[in-house]
């Protein structure tokens, strides 16, 4: 299930002040009081949205970095997988000098822990459905014919994966030119 984009102003204004903290603090930053005092509301009214900080993260987390993704995965390219290898470069790349995510790997970078090991998060499920969605407009059959025939659900997995780590190994290295001779070499 892909999460629902936050569409009612408090809940946004909730979310601006969460990302100001980040941005400043780090994950650590976020309390309910500090929260509700940026927004300039109530700690019940956060509560009320949102069940604790970790659902603020990932609601934060989810539109800013969705937004990212969706933004990249609309561009024109001659062929579905030049789409492809586009949509996760500049996915990748957006996501990597967003300061949020500057903030999380420069004060709290285990935060990031679950995200890498343990599942799946909404901006990632995001993400293996547009690319799913991308596949198959490019297979022989259903598309263009410029990406290989393979199960398109695993085939978006494992591309989400690939991303996940250019964006997690950003610091130590990852290099944009790489990344799109790996995924276009993989859609081949």
């Amino acid at each position: 299930m892909v999460s629902q984009p936050i569409t009612d102003e408090v809940s946004n204004r909730l979310l601006d002040s969460a990302a100001t903290l980040i941005v400043k603090g780090g994950p650590s930053a976020l309390t309910v009081s500090a929260i509700a005092d940026g927004a300039g509301v109530s700690r019940m009214t956060v509560y009320r949205k949102f069940p604790d900080k970790h659902a603020i993260l990932a609601a934060l987390f989810n539109r800013e970095f969705g937004a990212i993704v969706a933004q990249t995965s609309a561009i024109d390219a001659p062929t579905q997988r030049d789409r492809i290898v586009e949509a996760i470069a500049g996915s990748v790349t957006g996501i990597n000098e967003h300061p949020l995510m500057q903030a999380v790997l420069r004060h709290e970078p285990e935060e990031l822990t679950e995200w890498i090991t343990g599942r799946l998060g909404g901006t990632q499920r995001m993400a293996r459905t547009v690319l799913r969605d991308l596949i198959v407009q490019g297979q022989p059959g259903t598309g263009d014919g410029s990406i290989r025939t393979g199960n398109p659900d695993q085939m978006s997995l494992t591309l989400v994966l690939v991303a996940q780590t250019f964006v997690f190994a950003h610091r130590i290295g990852g290099n944009e030119s790489e990344l799109r001779l790996l995924v276009k070499g993989y859609l081949s």
